[in-house]
C-alpha cells in the first residue's frame, strides 16, 4: 500500500504506529481528525514515505525525534496541533522538504531553526502562531524556491535579512503580529511575483502589495 487518505473520519486514538512500518508507503494523510498523543517513534522506519499530514487533530507532547529519520518527506504538516516544547534537531535531516507547516501550535517554542536554511527546495514554511522566537536567520536567503512565507504571531522579529531580496519565486509573506520593524523593507522592489505582504505588530501597522507589472 502506497497511499492512505482518512481525513475527517473521526478517529479518536493514537497514531497507529505500525502504519510507518509499511514497506512503501509514501502518503499518509489523516487530517482533521481526533488524534491524540504523540507522533509514534515508528516513524523513523517509514523510509519511503513523502507526504505526511496529521494537521488539525489533538496531537500533544514533543514532536518526535525520530521524525528526523523520515529523510524522503516533500510534506509535513503537523499545523493545527497541541504539540509543545522545541522543534527537535533531529528534523534538519529533512532536506528535502518542500512544504512544511506547523503553524497553529501556541506552545510550540525555541528559536527559529538556522539550519532550516539547509531546505534549499522548500516552497511552503508555516510558523504562524506559535511562540517561535529570534530573527529570521540570514541562512534562510538560500530558500530560493520559497513560494510562502507565514509566520505572524509569533515571537520572530528585528530586521527582515537583506539577502532575502534574493528570493524573487516570493508570493506571499504574512509576518503580522510578531516583532518586526514598523518600516517598509527596501528589498520589496526585488520581488516580481509578490502578491501580498503584511507586516504589522501590536500598533497594527499593515500594507497589501500587487504584483508588479512586466
Amino acid at each position: 500500500m502506497q497511499r492512505i487518505n482518512l481525513d475527517r473520519n473521526n478517529i479518536t486514538d493514537n497514531v497507529p504506529g505500525e502504519l510507518f512500518l509499511l514497506p512503501i508507503l509514501q502518503e499518509l494523510s489523516l487530517s482533521y481528525n481526533q488524534l491524540v498523543g504523540e507522533l509514534p517513534p515508528d516513524i523513523s522506519s517509514a523510509s519511503k514515505l513523502e507526504v505526511l499530514r496529521l494537521d488539525h487533530n489533538s496531537l500533544q507532547g514533543r514532536i518526535a525525534s525520530e521524525l528526523g529519520q523520515a529523510t524522503s518527506l516533500t510534506t509535513l504538516d503537523l499545523g493545527s496541533n497541541m504539540i509543545i516544547y522545541e522543534i527537535p534537531t533531529e528534523m534538519y535531516q529533512l532536506t528535502r522538504l518542500k512544504s512544511l507547516i506547523l503553524e497553529n501550535n501556541s506552545f510550540l517554542t525555541g528559536r527559529i531553526p538556522t539550519e532550516f536554511g539547509r531546505f534549499t527546495d522548500l516552497e511552503l514554511f508555516s510558523i504562524s502562531n506559535t511562540m517561535i522566537r529570534a530573527r529570521i536567520p540570514s541562512e534562510y536567503a538560500a530558500l530560493t524556491k520559497l513560494t510562502d512565507l507565514q509566520m505572524a504571531n509569533t515571537l520572530v522579529g528585528g530586521d527582515i535579512p537583506p539577502g532575502f531580496g534574493n528570493l524573487e519565486d516570493l508570493l506571499n509573506v504574512d509576518l503580522a503580529d510578531s516583532r518586526f520593524r514598523q518600516t517598509i523593507p527596501t528589498i520589496l522592489g526585488n520581488f516580481k511575483n509578490l502578491s501580498t505582504f503584511f507586516l504589522s505588530t501590536l500598533c497594527r501597522f499593515s500594507f497589501l502589495l500587487t504584483p508588479r507589472m512586466p
